[in-house]
């Protein structure tokens, strides 16, 4: 009975499978932009001091905050250059460069490997979109604080500080 009900699940699986690749799903772009810009607009309201980074949302409807220093932080910036990339709406120009400018003291941090996600998202995006040299600096100093992770002896950059016994074995170590 059980090799039966696997049997059919796995059929149904495979049935969908081969339904769903027949189906050609259409993306509508503008929908798209226009459903996140309605969802960053929000968020945009609910973050008026720059100070709280938003995550996600919390089971009960409140926004679920990091702040500057956490690995995601220039996501939040990042979207907002693509939004402006995309319908060159200066309130997102405008709102993307006031949200990278918070992330600023980022580019000193030292503690994490992250850093291209907190800056390359924000500063590398509003460089490329507005040549302003402004954004450059702080690139290259995030650069220079992620460099003093490199481990010489090994050739890589270090990802976290403490090391972690769980993962021995891919450092040749027993």
């Amino acid at each position: 009975m059980i090799k039966r009900t696997i049997f059919c699940c796995l059929c149904l699986i495979a049935f969908q499978v081969v339904d769903a690749q027949n189906k050609k799903i259409e993306l509508n772009v503008n929908q798209q932009f226009a459903f996140a810009a309605k969802q960053y607009k929000g968020m945009l309201q609910t973050h008026p001091d720059l100070t709280q980074f938003p995550q996600s949302t919390k089971p009960n409807g409140q926004p679920d905050n990091r702040t500057s220093d956490w690995w995601c932080s220039g996501f939040f910036p990042g979207t907002l250059w693509y939004l402006y990339e995309y319908t060159k709406d200066t309130t997102w120009k405008n709102a993307a460069d006031k949200w990278t400018k918070a992330l600023e003291k980022e580019k000193l941090n030292t503690s994490t490997h992250d850093l291209g996600f907190m800056l390359y998202c924000s500063y590398g995006n509003g460089f490329r979109l507005t040549k302003n040299k402004a954004y450059v600096e702080p690139l290259l100093t995030g650069a220079n604080s992620l460099a003093t992770r490199f481990d010489s002896v090994r050739g890589v950059i270090r990802s976290w500080n403490s090391f972690n016994p769980h993962c021995s074995n891919f450092l040749g170590k027993s």
